[in-house]
């Protein structure tokens, strides 16, 4: 509704008067408001440009800007000084296998960034080269959007998207100044939404006119609030002063232009400083539990690598001074005895100069190096992404009817959806299908019911046209207060009448476009009664009268918007009859504070007895209450609400204020029920989450009755649960005392009773929006929580979506040892803050737009598939990930302790045992692939295992899968590994001699542990592998195949000579291959090296197996009795479905 109602147009040839100019002033430099004119040159005010960027980069910072965003990572930090040292003369590794490996990785990163940042650099050119028209010295221009300015005047066509935000001047809707607007690309909402011109402006049509107008802004500063503003013009076309502008009077950038033929309006904010841009905040970053507790195991890991590297050190030190070591001093490092062949001394400092424990301290931190290996990151991020494609595409979650897939938004989080232990809620749209029906009505005492689908009771009266027309033929009080009662329907809201082009003004085709499904419905049953709304502008609305047949016009005067603070609103209208009423509907508690004492249409009493009736079978409720004033009333409030909207600053608040004063005496007309059904399959869905042991909390606006009863309806309470309802408290020490009590005496916390007398049985709380602001206080927050966590279900009503974020943070932040996971859900832009705040949020494509989807993690279409997301792909995300990581961490330890073993045999010289070829190669391509894909595809237990017992989802809950007690033992299986590799083909090998007789030597024994290791990964990852498909088989024979082949193209003479790669390399390919020993050698490595790990599995799955074992052992169709082959085929697919 425009601000500027009162004000009407004069003659365009007026000048501008002159008046002071008014701001406040918080320095010598900076003004609270903008000021601006249109038709003039504003450039000497320094605003902001149309030209947009979101890129990162540009081509002058691109070199220093990312190797910033490279090397703030810890572990590039780390990649780096290894690199460093790997260059240096004490490095026993050949500088480029570690450096070229490590640049080439950035080099990957970097290419990632560029291409990212270059599509947003080209989206961005899109946009600033779009063509706008404006109106400059009394002629159309085009002008590139980037080259729009403040104070252009923009021409705004049908379907059109604007390039700024600006007041709109008029619109082919010259009598009322209206224009449609689709907001989706801003706030997410499809319905359409009208914005009006100044209503001084509003006949203003030909581009002469516009040339000639003189238009002086003031308003408010950039800001992000997209449904306020605050400001005022001062026009040619103005009389009685300043023009006061609202935001039904502000088209934003981002906004299309529908139905509407034009628009001209004056450009006030551009750029970056427009409310679109001024909302593209980032998400907050999140990283997963099990991500911090790797990078936990990585500190340990290099600690692990420093405390080792310092004992051969001490060895190397150690041995340099005994009476062995004065017979080794041939043996140091190869480059540096090529240096310096003649005068090498252990007692000595080496070319570094940095003394001889340090220099031997770093030579080793670079033999060592791949305990930590590059390709880690890479592919965990593979792993992850794959977990996103299988979720995305998963059939099961998939909505057909809105044609909606569930989407994984990142990829940083889908293992932690295997471990939430809270579930916060809304409940409309989340639960409930926010499509709304009216359903009943409370008038003059009596109960009324509009459809037969809801349960009512046996004293609610069927209503509908033909009884309400039967009871206008006998008149009556009755009569009177319905008519009242569908007429406030009727008039009292802000919404918009569409219809299709072949049937216009029909209402039996109308479409009802609200701000909530609520105001939609509530419009649409009173035209289901007797008065139809036709159409309406911002000062009058066409109703149409059913028992006349005639359209009757009521003036509307002024519109108070309903906002979460008020909890109602209302409208001032002349009827057609004459006479000026205020119309106000809102929650029960809002509106009965504001009744008069005397007699009302509708008893109070008997009317808070039906509101109790209805919230109780679920249904949501509002009370309709209306006042009728005086022209000279009305015209006292009316100058008051003038003056306040022309504020700049406080504008809100004061008109607030006199909301609060006018809104006040009132007379109740009744009470209506709307029914908003659950979604199908939300009762089984909370009770299958609730058999898997995680927690559901319900956060609502609705009140309390309305609450609990959904509660029964979904199942989240039963009829066995003790409620606690905490309400009413008026302070923080009466609460708390309040919660002590009942723990102590109810849910059987404290006390002096036996356990005995405790009440027994499961809890709920249901606390209301008041209390739960005592009970996030300080003082008391940690009994509220303690008592909450004693409760089964928790239900917070008429909470504001402030309350429902920190009620998140209240488990969030003080529950950490151990962490416990919190997800929010929701599907309205009041869900936006609790979802940001918990751990991972959830966002439901539903009927309150798509803001919660876009602040969400991830999205699904309706409340059910959390169930399959959680229990499915939560539970073999957090298991493939978890397992992944222990045996990458494992695959590298065995690798690097290997090597270690050797270092004694090779008198602590820092001499490298693998060839680096060799040991690049083994992350790179020998070990990863069949990792990688044996651990993405991995599946322990069907779909449909998972889902029939929920409390199998408890493994991942409780992070069974990774802890400190299980890194640490897989360390020690790698240091057994690493021990078998490096002894068994030492002491087969060692002594080795070729044909002619030559002792092959230390190449040739470290070339079969290489081999020796490569076979016991793959067959230790054999071993964990549940399912076997195609790929694993494929990645795993690939890898093999890959070893073989470039140790083979390694071996020939032109990589080893004419490349100067690995010269040590020649020929040994034909040496090892034809040498007996050397299969009997890997033979028995493997077979000692794996005899541990059979006989634990065996153990482990036959004598404590976890239930999950003892699932995928029938699955395959082992029994106790001996194998029997599976009857659902499906239970032993491979294949995740």
């Amino acid at each position: 509704m425009a601000d500027s109602s009162s004000i009407h147009s004069q003659d365009s040839s007026k000048s501008l008067r002159s008046r002071p100019r008014r701001f406040t002033v918080t320095s010598a430099s900076a003004p609270v408001y903008r000021t601006l004119e249109a038709n003039k040159d504003n450039s000497s005010l320094n605003y902001v440009n149309n030209n947009v960027t979101t890129g990162k980069y540009t081509v002058k910072n691109f070199i220093f800007k990312n190797t910033y965003e490279q090397f703030s990572r810890m572990a590039n930090i780390y990649f780096l000084v290894i690199s460093v040292l790997t260059s240096l003369p004490i490095s026993p590794k050949d500088p480029f296998s570690l450096v070229g490996t490590f640049i080439f990785v950035l080099t990957v990163s970097a290419l990632k960034e560029i291409y990212e940042d270059v599509q947003r650099h080209r989206s961005d050119e899109e946009a600033n080269t779009q063509t706008a028209v404006i109106i400059e010295k009394g002629k159309r221009v085009e002008k590139h959007w980037r080259n729009v300015e403040v104070g252009d005047i923009l021409v705004i066509g049908k379907d059109e998207p604007l390039p700024a935000d600006m007041i709109i001047i008029s619109t082919d809707d010259e009598e009322h100044g209206l224009c449609f607007i689709d907001t989706c690309n801003i706030d997410g909402e499809t319905n359409l939404k009208t914005m009006n011109a100044l209503e001084c402006t509003k006949k203003i049509k030909t581009v002469d006119e516009i040339g000639k107008l003189k238009f002086e802004v003031e308003c408010e500063n950039p800001n992000p609030s997209l449904y306020t503003f605050s400001g005022s013009v001062d026009t040619n076309y103005s009389e009685g002063g300043r023009v006061s502008v609202g935001v039904s009077n502000v088209l934003l950038r981002g906004c299309i232009l529908r139905q509407s033929k034009r628009v001209y309006g004056v450009v006030i904010f551009t750029g970056h400083d427009t409310k679109l841009y001024k909302n593209a905040s980032a998400a907050p970053f999140k990283v997963s539990f099990l991500m911090k507790m790797m990078n936990r195991c990585l500190i340990l890991v290099f600690a692990f690598q420093a405390i080792i590297c310092a004992t051969n050190t001490w060895s190397a030190k150690s041995l340099s001074t005994s009476k062995e070591g004065e017979n080794m001093k041939y043996i140091t490092n190869k480059k540096y005895l090529e240096k310096h062949p003649e005068n090498f001394n252990f007692n000595e400092e080496l070319e570094l100069g940095i003394g001889f424990e340090v220099e031997t301290w770093l030579t080793f931190i670079v033999a060592y190096s791949n305990l930590i290996p590059i390709s880690l990151y890479v592919a965990l991020e593979m792993v992850k992404v794959f977990q996103v494609v299988l979720i995305n595409n998963d059939k099961h979650i998939y909505h057909e009817e809105t044609d909606t897939p569930t989407n994984a938004r990142t990829s940083n989080l889908v293992e932690e959806l295997g471990q939430v232990r809270f579930i916060f809620s809304d409940k409309t749209g989340t639960l409930t299908c926010n499509v709304m029906e009216f359903a009943c009505a409370s008038i003059c005492g009596k109960k009324f019911h509009t459809n037969n689908t809801t349960e009512v009771s046996e004293d609610s009266t069927f209503f509908d046209f033909d009884v309400y027309k039967g009871m206008s033929q006998g008149g009556g009080e009755e009569f009177e207060v319905q008519k009242l009662f569908w007429q406030l329907l009727s008039s009292c809201h802000t919404v918009l009448a569409e219809y299709p082009d072949d049937a216009p003004d029909d209402l039996t085709k109308v479409k009802y476009q609200a701000s909530s499904p609520d105001e939609a419905a509530l419009v649409a049953a009173a035209g289901g009664i007797g008065f139809g709304f036709l159409k309406g502008t911002p000062v009058k609305y066409q109703i149409v009268n059913k028992l006349t047949g005639k359209t009757e016009m009521w003036d509307i005067l002024a519109v108070i918007e309903f906002n979460s603070t008020r909890k109602r609103m209302s409208i001032i209208t002349r009827t057609p009859e004459g006479k000026i009423l205020l119309f106000c509907k809102g929650a029960d508690n809002i509106i009965i504070d504001r009744l008069h004492d005397g007699k009302h249409l509708s008893p109070i009493e008997t009317t808070k007895i039906h509101l109790a009736e209805y919230a109780e079978i679920g249904l949501r409720t509002l009370c309709l209450a209306y006042k009728e004033l005086t022209e000279e009333e009305f015209n006292a409030f009316n100058e008051k609400w003038h003056k306040a909207s022309l504020l700049i600053e406080g504008r809100h608040a004061a008109q607030d204020a006199l909301a609060e004063d006018v809104e006040v005496g009132l007379t109740l007309v009744g009470a209506t029920a709307i029914e908003d059904k659950l979604q199908d399959g939300v009762p089984e869905a909370i009770e299958t989450l609730a058999e898997a042991g995680i927690k559901l909390w319900v956060l609502t606006g609705d009140k309390q009755e309305t609450a609990i009863n959904i509660g029964f309806s979904c199942k989240l309470l039963m009829q066995d649960m003790n409620i606690h309802i905490l309400s009413g408290a008026l302070t923080v020490v009466e609460l708390k005392q309040h919660i002590m009590e009942i723990m102590m005496n109810d849910v059987g916390v404290g006390g002096n009773e036996p356990p005995n007398e405790k009440e027994e049985g499961r809890h709920a709380i249901v606390i209301d929006g008041a209390t739960l602001t005592l009970a996030l206080n300080d003082e008391v927050k940690m009994e509220f929580l303690d008592f909450a966590l004693h409760c089964d279900v928790c239900i917070c009503c008429r909470v504001s979506p402030k309350q429902k974020a920190e009620v998140v943070k209240l488990v969030k932040d003080n529950l950490t040892n151990p962490p416990v996971i919190t997800l929010a859900i929701g599907d309205g832009a009041n869900d936006v803050s609790m979802i940001q705040a918990a751990h991972i949020g959830i966002g439901i494509s539903g009927q309150e737009g798509m803001q919660a989807v876009r602040a969400s993690d991830f999205s699904i279409a309706q409340f059910k598939f959390l169930v399959r997301l959680l229990l499915v792909h939560g539970s073999w995300a957090y298991k493939r990930v978890a397992k992944f990581i222990l045996f990458y961490f494992y695959k590298n330890m065995a690798n690097v302790l290997t090597e270690y073993f050797f270092a004694y045999y090779a008198a602590f010289s820092g001499q490298i045992l693998f060839a680096d070829w060799l040991s690049i190669g083994y992350n790179a391509a020998y070990s990863s692939f069949g990792c990688i894909f044996g651990f993405c595809l991995d599946q322990d237990v069907h779909a449909s295992t998972l889902l029939t017992n929920p409390r199998l989802y408890e493994f991942s809950m409780f992070g069974m899968g990774f802890d400190m007690y299980k890194f640490f033992g897989w360390m020690m299986v790698a240091l057994w590994h690493g021990a078998v590799c490096y002894y068994i083909p030492y002491g087969f090998m060692d002594l080795a001699k070729a044909e002619d007789g030559i002792e092959m030597g230390n190449w040739f024994t470290g070339t079969t542990s290489f081999v020796a290791l490569i076979l016991v990964v793959h067959f230790k990852l054999g071993l964990m592998i549940y399912s076997w498909n195609k790929m694993v088989w494929i990645a795993i024979i690939v890898e093999v195949l890959l070893f073989f082949i470039t140790f083979a193209i390694l071996c020939t003479y032109w990589m080893s000579t004419s490349m100067e790669w690995q010269e040590e390399m020649l020929g040994m390919n034909n040496l090892l291959f034809s040498t007996p020993k050397f299969y009997l050698c890997i033979i028995l490595t493997g077979i000692f090296a794996l005899i541990p790990d059979a006989v634990y599995r065996y153990v482990d799955f036959n004598y404590f197996p976890l239930p999950h074992n003892i699932f995928h052992e029938i699955e395959v169709g082992h029994t106790a009795n001996g194998y029997v082959k599976p009857k659902d085929p499906a239970a032993a697919a491979v294949q995740p479905n």
